[in-house]
């Protein structure tokens, strides 16, 4: 599915989001849309290492 990608790109969230958290001001969302913002890259899928977990609850029941 890579008709979205573009607007995906363009919606800027993480400058919304930055500006809320620096200056404590809501502005309007739309005001941080970018048209034609550079495609998100995909982070390449780390391998898989399961791990066995030790839980507090796993053991003997006296």
């Amino acid at each position: 599915m890579r008709d979205l990608d573009q607007w995906l790109s363009d919606i800027c969230d993480l400058r919304y989001l930055m500006h809320f958290y620096r200056t404590g001001r809501k502005e309007a969302f739309r005001s941080f849309w970018c048209d034609g913002a550079p495609l998100i890259e995909p982070l390449p899928i780390p391998a898989f290492q399961p791990t066995r977990w030790l839980s507090r609850a796993d053991g003997i029941v006296v």
